[in-house]
């Protein structure tokens, strides 16, 4: 059989067709000019293949060899750790009490309950207001709920868990679409399992990420139309996601400008793509809200500007991301993960390039939040810190390389290298396992639940209730809730903008009134002359911090 010519290398790293000698096409001939695969990187013992290939004339074809066995070794190590690492997800789930996710995720799984159920896309009582950023995931949690039969609650930690799952995998097994080969997509899997987000399942947190790197697996992958469709999805978990959309959007277009393509504009595919899922939800959205968007940008503006809660930028800036690190010891913690995140982005602008859209959308992302004005939730700073854990991923992977040498995956040295990179993902993992060890307790969840289920005993089906955190209040009873600042009840934004909390509630009147001992939302209401005169005492249970909750009742209304 002739032989059929050597291998080569794209300019994007892809291993290309093989050409008959003496042809030229854009890429470089393994063992020419550009070897992306030196001797040194390969098991020693694999070497006595080469005389044999260069006694046949085929100097290239022994690097061949020895990079297909290194990979094959690597592939099957990734999968064993990446199936030790998917236990993570699970056990965390698992551990956690479905019925506590965070108050703010309370809020979307109220309008999801709602939906399960046939009353539509309303926090409890019309009229229809969009103050969930999440609609996709909103609609999706409801969906499921309605088929299986589990709570909102239950479907929505299950649902988040399995998505953290699927993200651990996602590197390895679009690793292809990124350039990645398998130790580098195990890699980023194990940070991203290590540098888990449990106090925040339930939330859209994973899902949006998951769907992220779909998205750019498409577009990796060309497949221009699914890529713009993940987008669309991305845009609708949440709102930012169209940022990286534009990202993705400028590699497809200068993808098409340079290779100045005959076929099917990947531009086109891609808008299209994108534009599906968008235009269904604003066939939905428009008559329903009068908008695509969240109701809820302006209040959060409105709650920076009133001073009460920190910006954005201060917390990103001055407490998450001088406090991230992998590992306990505080500042050595911080430089070593800040030390694995700059070998990453080696990595990725000298050798995997298609990965930097991750740090470009992290850029974009916090420019975005910062220029928006909007407050330093904690859940905002998970995007960030997944940036961070993919390049850390890289850059761990890296020095893994480095240190091995020409020993490859077996040896005493490389003993200690394994040694040494599974005590670094253990420490970067230490957060995340002492959160499954002992699952962070809220207790406003059971504070807040005591509350709920005394007004589901005592007050009417079409009464109101007035608190500055309305998840709860909103899952778990049918009442009509008004939000003291805002997120639920667009009508009290200017009043959050001045600071003016009374004034907000004195226009509503609700039938009831939850009062938190020693919180700046509810005194100015309970100190107001006529409040005692319109409103009753009627229990106090405790509350979180030990702090009391009392609830008031409108007084006319209790008397009837």
């Amino acid at each position: 059989m002739p032989y059929p010519g050597p291998m080569i290398v794209d300019q994007d790293g892809d291993f290309a067709d093989r050409v008959t000698p003496g042809a030229t096409r854009s890429g470089t001939h393994i063992g020419e000019t550009e070897d992306p695969v030196s001797k040194s990187q390969f098991p020693a013992h694999a070497t006595r293949f080469a005389g044999l290939s260069l006694r046949l004339g085929r100097p290239s074809a022994w690097r061949r060899f020895l990079a297909s066995s290194f990979q094959f070794q690597m592939h099957r190590l990734a999968v064993v750790v990446l199936l030790i690492a998917s236990l993570v997800p699970l056990t965390a789930a698992l551990r956690m009490d479905p019925r506590f996710p965070s108050d703010d995720a309370l809020i979307s799984l109220t309008y999801a309950k709602n939906l399960a159920r046939g009353d539509g896309f309303v926090f409890n009582h019309p009229p229809p207001v969009l103050a969930t950023t999440t609609p996709a995931f909103t609609l999706g949690v409801a969906g499921l709920t309605a088929v299986t039969g589990f709570e909102p609650t239950e479907v929505a930690l299950w649902a988040s868990a399995l998505c953290w799952l699927a993200l651990i995998w996602s590197f390895f097994v679009f690793r292809e679409a990124f350039g990645l080969d398998p130790g580098q997509g195990g890699a980023v899997g194990c940070m991203v399992a290590a540098q888990g987000w449990v106090a925040h399942l339930s939330m859209e947190a994973y899902p949006f990420a998951l769907i992220l790197v779909l998205a750019a697996a498409m577009i990796g992958s060309k497949r221009w139309f699914l890529g713009g469709l993940a987008v669309g999805a991305l845009f609708l978990t949440r709102g930012e996601g169209v940022l990286f959309g534009a990202i993705l959007g400028l590699v497809v277009v200068a993808g098409e400008i340079r290779r100045r393509s005959e076929e099917r504009s990947p531009t086109l595919m891609y808008v299209l793509g994108a534009a599906l899922p968008v235009l269904a939800w604003s066939a939905y959205a428009l008559p329903t809200f009068g908008s695509i968007l969240p109701a809820t940008l302006a209040a959060k503006m409105a709650q920076v500007e009133s001073g009460l809660w920190a910006p954005f930028p201060v917390r990103l800036f001055g407490e998450w991301l001088p406090g991230w690190g992998v590992g306990p010891w505080g500042v050595i913690s911080t430089v070593l993960g800040y030390v694995l995140v700059a070998g990453g982005l080696v990595v990725m602008g000298t050798q995997r390039r298609r990965m930097l859209v991750f740090p470009a959308w992290g850029v974009a992302f916090a420019v975005g939040y910062s220029l928006l004005g909007v407050p330093g939730y904690t859940w905002y700073r998970l995007p960030v810190v997944f940036v961070l854990c993919v390049t850390a991923g890289l850059g761990l992977h890296a020095f893994i390389r480095l240190a091995l040498g020409a020993g490859g995956v077996g040896g005493i040295r490389a003993g200690l290298v394994w040694a040494l990179a599974s005590g670094l993902i253990i420490s970067a993992g230490w957060q995340t396992a002492g959160a499954i060890k002992k699952p962070p307790e809220d207790r406003r969840g059971p504070a807040y639940l005591t509350v709920a289920r005394w007004l589901n005993e005592n007050a009417g089906p079409e009464q109101s209730v007035a608190f500055f955190e309305v998840g709860a209040l909103g899952y778990y009873t049918d009442l009509a809730v008004v939000d003291l600042v805002g997120l639920v009840t667009p009508s009290m934004i200017p009043h959050v903008l001045n600071r003016d909390f009374a004034t907000g509630f004195w226009e509503v009147r609700p039938d009831y009134l939850i009062g938190l001992e020693g919180s700046e939302f509810i005194r100015p209401i309970v100190e107001n002359p006529h409040f005692h005169g319109s409103y009753s005492e009627a229990v106090v249970f405790e509350g979180p911090e030990d702090r009391s909750l009392t609830i008031y009742h409108l007084r006319y209304r209790y008397q009837e």
